[in-house]
């Protein structure tokens, strides 16, 4: 007895209609290989398909619901200012440490880089005390600012634009309407000059007409940059678990060679013959196994690891974040947290807080306390663990008994100074500057005064870093700074330039004590120190601080 002939066709036909076109499968792990980033296979096969740009509750959903999508959006925003910042304004150091922590900058600046890298932009209204007309220009500070108001790019839309062609801001907003989104409340909308708000970028939007439909005035989402890496690696996962599925199901296996899933046990296989009874009645269902089988299929799994694999280096290689920040650690077999990764990705912190966030802190300053020449320093990323940190220790001290040792470069008492002094500081005072090159005559006489007097002495880094601020204001203003002969310039960049100098240089250095009255700014040159030309030879010689060094190395009395 075979089996019903009308049964048999209508598992052949089941089975066909169950089965989907080969170009749409994302059930198995060949699937996952077919059609991704592409339109349609049977007309436009092997053509990228058109950007799929993602909308505001896409973005809202991802974010929401994929942790490795949360970690993106949020954990380099969190790195970025995790060991905060350092505001040195000339001498003065930390100068904007008592308004961070009245304003809860750090928490704003985070909560704000994070909004930015989800929507492609955020601004943060500062408040500031008696402005009755928030869609006027503010005009030069200080202000009394008394709040900051983080906003997304769904609560922030462009009404006006920069439409003066000789302005830096020409063809960018110029007033913005914001609108808070909060539950259950409908608040008013509010016009905002531009000059009243931060705005912290997303990811550069592309220079073409692949624009995203939507929020206009800002930048491109950093969702919307990983969203083709992360879609192609869930659609691995899902076939790799699909796969998974298929191998622990049983098939009924007929003669006519048309196979049919009954389940993953024998009992789900029953209650299938049981529908098909259902379907067709007792009397039309004739069953007999003889060449017919149940049988379980053995799905071949290789390929899963490397396509797994593949599909998370290529989210990691978006922005160079590696697996070990963005999953915790890395899934087994990928070796994108070694040092080389890690080392990617501070550059990549380091780029980010001079591109994205200094610009921000200074208009910020700018606002708060008024315009001035502010350096915003970052510290490293990577902290020194406690072994390395000791390792630097013993080096360090190594390399000063060597130099107080035997023929004696330095005496214990500067030895000391040097190792505790300013000159080592986790963090730099000033940034690099660049240098006017020595002319041949500065060279040979300076080359001259080492072989004459081998014997050096290490200069404090504060009068180093004084004659740097010569160097750098002649570099700002050119010819407004004067105050200083030839020598003078040559002395300073010798300072800058040299950790140590000779004992010739120290005397010179002490005698040029005789212009201490030059010392301090004059009354009318406050604000423009640059302009006082005998403040600016004492800082080209080094300043009180070096000065003072060299008199105390030569001996000289209060009265030479």
């Amino acid at each position: 007895m075979a089996l019903y002939d009308p049964l048999i066709d209508w598992i052949a036909e089941a089975v066909a209609a169950r089965q989907p076109e080969p170009e749409t499968r994302a059930d198995a792990v060949a699937s996952a290989y077919q059609d991704i980033g592409f339109l349609d296979s049977k007309d436009r096969e092997g053509r990228p398909a058109p950007v799929a740009w993602l909308t505001e509750p896409e973005i809202d959903n991802l974010v929401t619901t994929s942790g490795l999508a949360r970690r993106i959006v949020y954990a380099p925003a969190e790195d970025s200012t995790a060991r905060g910042w350092r505001v040195d304004a000339d001498e003065d150091r930390d100068v904007t440490a008592e308004l961070d922590a009245a304003l809860d900058v750090e928490a704003r600046i985070t909560k704000a880089d994070a909004l930015a890298r989800r929507y492609g932009g955020a601004l943060v209204w500062m408040v500031t005390k008696g402005d009755d007309d928030l869609s006027e220009p503010l005009g030069d500070g200080p202000h009394d600012v008394v709040a900051l108001h983080v906003f997304d790019a769904t609560e922030c839309t462009p009404i006006a634009w920069e439409d003066d062609p000789a302005s830096p801001a020409w063809g960018k907003p110029s007033v913005w309407s914001i609108t808070p989104q909060r539950e259950g409340i409908a608040p008013p909308s509010f016009r905002v000059h531009r000059s009243r708000v931060l705005y912290v970028p997303g990811a550069p939007m592309p220079d073409s007409e692949a624009s995203p439909p939507f929020f206009y005035g800002f930048d491109l989402s950093i969702v919307q940059l990983y969203w083709e890496a992360l879609r192609d690696l869930g659609m691995s996962e899902r076939s790799a678990v699909a796969l998974m599925r298929e191998s622990s199901l049983l098939f009924l296996s007929m003669p006519s060679g048309q196979t049919v899933s009954a389940g993953d046990d024998r009992s789900a296989f029953q209650r299938t013959i049981a529908a098909l009874k259902k379907r067709f009645g007792p009397n039309r269902l004739g069953l007999l196994f003889g060449d017919s089988k149940v049988e379980r299929i053995n799905a071949s799994f290789a390929g899963v690891r490397d396509l797994l694999t593949s599909g998370y280096e290529r989210v990691a290689s978006v922005e160079g974040i590696p697996l070990s920040r963005l999953v915790g650690q890395p899934p087994a077999g990928l070796s994108t947290d070694d040092a080389a990764g890690q080392r990617t990705y501070q550059d990549f912190i380091t780029r980010r807080q001079r591109t994205h966030l200094t610009p921000v802190l200074r208009a910020l300053y700018d606002v708060a306390l008024g315009p001035a020449p502010r350096d915003i320093y970052w510290p490293p990323l990577d902290t020194p663990t406690d072994r390395e940190a000791a390792e630097t220790e013993k080096l360090r001290a190594e390399a000063a008994s060597i130099r107080t040792g035997g023929a004696p470069v330095t005496t214990p008492e500067e030895e000391r100074t040097r190792l505790t002094g300013a000159e080592v500081l986790a963090m730099p005072i000033v940034e690099d500057v660049p240098m006017d090159e020595p002319t041949p005559d500065e060279i040979a006489e300076y080359e001259a005064g080492l072989q004459a007097d081998a014997e050096t002495y290490a200069v404090p880094e504060s009068a180093r870093n004084n004659a740097r601020r010569v160097l750098k204001w002649r570099e700002e203003h050119g010819d407004e700074v004067q105050g200083m002969t030839s020598v003078g310039w040559s002395r300073a960049r010798q300072l800058a330039n040299n950790a140590r100098v000779s004992r010739d240089t120290v005397a010179k250095m002490a005698a040029f004590n005789r212009h201490r009255q030059n010392a301090a700014v004059a009354p009318e040159h406050e604000g423009e120190p640059w302009k006082d030309a005998g403040h600016v030879a004492w800082l080209g010689w080094g300043g009180t601080t070096g000065v003072d060094w060299a008199r105390g190395i030569t001996g000289a009395s209060d009265g030479d």
